[in-house]
């Protein structure tokens, strides 16, 4: 579970690190591969290992640039009910 969550993280700050929010993370947003394992095994999360698993973050019907994204009121309120705030203009979190 560390590991999914670790690489979900990830996925979500190298988006965040370019500037852009994804507004609607669900769990049909992230999509788990295993592009090391043979496609010819059986697969299953218990049997795949960790350092082989990559989350991937999906769905961007949403998203919009950070800078963009601090003029929505609905955003801003949001995003304070996760307990981030920012000013108006702000291009980081």
């Amino acid at each position: 579970v560390k590991g999914v969550m670790k690489g979900a993280l990830e996925a979500l700050a190298t988006v965040h690190d370019a500037g852009i929010v994804h507004r609607s993370i669900g769990r049909s947003s992230l999509v788990m591969t295993s592009p090391t394992q043979d496609k010819r095994e059986a697969s299953s999360v218990y049997s795949t290992r960790v350092s082989g698993l990559r989350m991937k973050l999906t769905d961007f019907g949403f998203s919009d640039l950070l800078e963009d994204s601090t003029d929505d009121e609905e955003f801003v309120l949001r995003a304070r009910a996760f307990g981030l705030s920012f000013r108006k203009g702000d291009t980081s979190l």
